[in-house]
């Protein structure tokens, strides 16, 4: 807030102002501070013409601010006092920018294929059946049925970001076996790697320790990676997937040798929309959603994904998940602490730590049975359930688990 007396003078200003505008950028007298602020905008010409309120957005620097201005007057107009009050909209700036960019992309997504439907069925009804050869029927359908499957991804990927944005998602979080999970996911690929003749093949150890997570997310997630590797790779070319750990986290590696990433596009994959085609056409489709989903879902479970890229070399893209056992212990040590349990992992752990207590012999219900005395049997109760990384060895399995740790640790070094 900035206030000038009815001579003109600075009479009041407040620190938010000073923080907007800083300390030289507020005149002393009131014709200055119309000048630098009013003059270009049209907020001067209003109060001229009789308005005794005028208001406009002002781009200062890297803010946008809304500038209010009203006059006190008398019953004769003669003016008393006037008041400037600034307000920073720049995030509210930047969300509205999104969301119109947002309502662009996803019209221009979905007018690419309604188009091709809307010519083809055209067509189909023009030429008629007798017109046009079965092969050539055949091929218009198809072309009809494969953007009316675009239009149905975009708009499924569409309700799971809102679901997730919203934070409407219903997740089951819960132990899962990673190496089975990733494995089945996998198989169900062949089919789509096969079309391409790539060789997608999958690399694990025997036993990898359980993740903490909601099946149907992951599954997401590895498939959206595997689908891109596939689909931005050469016909004859090899996908690999690997599956390990490292420190205290699982991780799922998948790696192509595709067209590669250019540096510059790297930190914008995960945004919504953003679209990398290597080769210079639009033939690959796609939403651009896909990896943001991949991202938005890895941070829901408290994990982290990492990209390694070189133009014509290829592309990996490492996830990492924390184990079960981790993310109990955190639980039990915000319990501890007398920290409330606030997120839907948490809850879901606590639920869990409650079932593996209960099945060891002990008894609790809540998390008020989770007291000083028994905590320790607790920790020790859900980390027997673990087995150590020299535990999962079988005879070869060694050196390649050491290899693809290794390369693991260096891809999130990297990224960090």
């Amino acid at each position: 807030i900035v206030v000038y007396g009815a001579d003109g003078k600075r009479r009041l200003t407040n620190r938010a102002a000073y923080e907007l505008l800083g300390q030289d950028g507020i005149p002393e007298n009131l014709d200055r501070f119309m000048t630098s602020y009013c003059e270009q905008n049209g907020i001067l010409a209003r109060l001229i013409l009789g308005k005794t309120e005028a208001s406009d957005v002002l781009e200062i620097g890297r803010r946008v601010i809304r500038l209010t201005a009203r006059e006190s007057r008398t019953e004769r107009k003669r003016r008393v006092a006037t008041v400037f009050i600034l307000q920073d909209i720049t995030k509210q700036e930047l969300q509205e920018q999104k969301r119109k960019e947002f309502v662009a992309n996803v019209s221009h997504e979905l007018k690419t294929p309604l188009t091709t439907i809307i010519t083809y069925s055209e067509s189909l009804v023009d030429w008629g059946l007798d017109e046009k050869t079965i092969e050539g029927v055949r091929n218009d359908v198809k072309r009809i049925h494969d953007d009316a499957m675009r239009m149905q991804n975009l708009v499924t990927d569409l309700l799971l970001l809102s679901s997730i944005d919203s934070k409407a998602l219903q997740m089951r979080m819960e132990s899962l076996d990673l190496n089975y999970l990733v494995r089945q996911t996998v198989e169900h690929m062949q089919l789509a790697a096969a079309e391409k003749n790539i060789n997608l093949t999958c690399t694990s150890v025997s036993i990898v320790q359980p993740v903490f997570g909601d099946r149907p997310s992951i599954d997401r997630i590895v498939n959206n990676l595997i689908s891109n590797a596939i689909k931005y790779s050469d016909l004859g070319s090899e996908v690999k997937v690997y599956i390990g750990m490292v420190h205290n986290e699982a991780y799922v590696k998948v790696t192509d040798n595709g067209f590669g990433i250019e540096g510059k596009h790297l930190s914008k994959i995960f945004d919504r929309f953003y679209r990398v085609d290597m080769t210079g056409s639009r033939i690959y489709g796609g939403t651009g959603l896909g990896l943001a989903l991949v991202k938005e879902l890895v941070d829901m479970h408290n994990g982290q994904i990492t990209v390694k890229s070189a133009v014509g070399r290829g592309t990996t893209f490492t996830v990492l998940l924390p184990f079960a056992k981790t993310i109990h212990n955190k639980t039990l040590e915000a319990l501890s602490h007398g920290g409330a349990l606030k997120s839907l992992v948490q809850m879901a752990s606590l639920n869990e730590i409650i079932q593996l207590v209960n099945e060891s012999g002990m008894s609790i219900r809540t998390a008020d049975d989770i007291t000083t005395e028994n905590i320790d049997e607790i920790r020790r109760i859900i980390n027997e359930e673990s087995v150590s990384q020299e535990e999962i060895m079988i005879e070869g399995e060694a050196e390649e688990y050491v290899n693809q740790t290794a390369e693991a640790e260096d891809s999130i070094s990297e990224d960090a």
